[in-house]
């Protein structure tokens, strides 16, 4: 009922709502936590967070009223895991570079997208976590990719990962500007 009212406040862009479940280490005090997700001008992710601690608490004030006795209504932003990726891809032969790389592109986009997609495919849910494997799979299915040479998966901080841990309250967020996606033609026969 918290995440139907929180979808239905008229005016401030929820586009995405959850209650994040107690951790069992941690004693029950009352708390729910309420993570929503605010609406995105365009369909590019920008650094900042659009979720700010006065948009937070307008939610708040409105849902407080729905909350039994004896419970305390917490509305938090979710907690960006961002990531960048380095790749090195090669068409299938005849495929122009530019184009692939723009559907390469357009892919993770569509699979990773935070809030409102506009194609079929689900938002990714909180708390997933994103693996190289996983941008593999996403890069090879793209039309016109023949084999990915080189992939790396790297954290907001730099590191490279395997696994980007994300958070139960959190939802992992691409870097795209920050991406290096390499598109080369396939290499053309050796010597005999």
């Amino acid at each position: 009922d918290l995440v139907a009212a929180a979808l239905a406040l008229p005016l401030l862009e929820v586009v995405r709502a959850w209650v994040s479940k107690p951790d069992e280490r941690i004693p029950r005090t009352g708390v729910v936590r309420l993570i929503v997700l605010r609406g995105r001008a365009s369909g590019e992710e920008s650094g900042t967070i659009p979720e700010t601690e006065r948009w937070l608490e307008a939610i708040r004030r409105r849902l407080i009223d729905r909350m039994p006795l004896g419970t305390r209504l917490v509305v938090m932003g979710p907690r960006y895991m961002d990531f960048s990726i380095r790749a090195v891809i090669e068409t299938q032969q005849g495929r122009n570079p530019e184009t692939v790389e723009r559907e390469i592109k357009r892919q993770l986009r569509q699979r990773l997208a935070l809030g409102d997609s506009s194609t079929d495919s689900p938002l990714r849910q909180p708390g997933v976590p994103v693996t190289q494997r996983d941008l593999a799979a996403w890069i090879r299915g793209t039309d016109g990719v023949s084999r990915v040479v080189e992939l790396r998966l790297m954290r907001g901080d730099g590191h490279t990962v395997e696994k980007l841990h994300v958070p139960q309250s959190g939802l992992p967020r691409l870097d795209m500007p920050g991406s290096i996606i390499e598109v080369k033609w396939p290499a053309t026969g050796g010597v005999r």
